[in-house]
């Protein structure tokens, strides 16, 4: 079944990226041309993801809603009962649940990829705010964090916390590898290594920028930060040395996500996604001007998934 379901998201082979007008597009992994562009959905598509059911999952700012594109022509399939607002945080787990974070209640959702429904919404974080930091290990743990800066391990199963971590500087993007480390980057230029048993931190390292943006892992286990510099950095997961350092695409290297063939997209400020070689970080291809903000970035690998 697992490789069933890994045969199918590879001949996926696509690229989804959100901007702040509040379009989906669809790119041509080749050569980044776009295939097709959604409704508009009013403002901020910022919160975006791909399932093993190959439907794409869009997160609005208005009232938080969800929506399941047809990743054939961007049309809507269902659109989720209203969740507060600003879904940004949106990741898929391997059997097709999605787990969304929403800007003004102190709660993460599971929604059923058929419907949208409701299935959970978890324990109270303890704080409301914008739980953009969303990250999946399979179907066993949910990761999020806020604007409080502590990072929770949330069981998928039923919602419950099993722990939470000190606070750091608000806010933090995180990243799962497919063996279930855990990573964040967060807004003072760090990146931290979390024990994915009971959340202290293993590493900190400080990157060469204000703030990082960005935050993926690729199937190999290597971390992928960008930079509000407009760079992006790969890091090694063993101790987070950074291995090689992107050209400068712009201010905000934003949007960040890798694919099945050692590539890594990454939407910048003004509008542009470039792919990259994940062996040296040079550019394969950039996509035509998209508009404004490409900040949310999806393909069709996600490394928590555990493959």
């Amino acid at each position: 079944m697992i490789a069933d379901r890994l045969k199918l998201a590879e001949m996926q082979r696509c690229v989804y990226v959100g901007l702040s007008e509040g379009y989906v597009k669809k790119l041509d992994p080749t050569d980044g041309t776009v295939l097709w562009t959604s409704n508009d959905f009013g403002s901020y598509t910022y919160g975006i993801s791909c399932g093993f059911d190959k439907g794409v999952y869009v997160g609005l700012y208005t009232n938080g809603y969800v929506k399941k594109l047809d990743p054939s022509n961007g049309t809507v399939l269902w659109t989720s009962p209203a969740l507060g607002q600003y879904s940004r945080g949106i990741k898929c787990d391997l059997v097709g649940n999605i787990y969304v974070g929403t800007g003004v209640t102190e709660y993460i959702y599971k929604l059923d990829s058929s419907d949208g429904s409701i299935i959970w919404s978890s324990e109270s974080l303890g704080a409301e705010g914008t739980y953009q930091g969303i990250a999946v290990y399979k179907d066993i743990y949910v990761y999020a964090t806020g604007y409080d800066g502590k990072v929770r391990q949330i069981n998928c199963n039923d919602g419950t916390i099993n722990w939470t971590s000190l606070a750091y500087p608000a806010y933090m993007y995180l990243a799962c590898s497919k063996s279930g480390d855990v990573y964040g980057a967060s807004n003072d230029g760090k990146v931290r290594s979390f024990d994915p048993s009971n959340g202290t931190v293993l590493w900190t390292v400080s990157m060469p920028t204000s703030a990082n943006e960005g935050l993926a892992c690729d199937k190999y286990g290597y971390i992928y930060a960008g930079g509000d510099d407009g760079k992006v950095r790969k890091l090694d997961p063993s101790d987070g040395s950074v291995i090689w350092t992107s050209n400068d695409f712009g201010s905000y290297a934003y949007g960040i996500s890798c694919g099945f063939d050692k590539v890594v997209y990454v939407g910048t400020n003004n509008g542009y996604v470039q792919k990259l070689d994940s062996s040296d970080g040079s550019v394969i291809w950039t996509s035509p001007n998209l508009g404004y903000r490409a900040f949310g970035v999806s393909s069709e690998y996600y490394a928590g998934w555990g493959l």
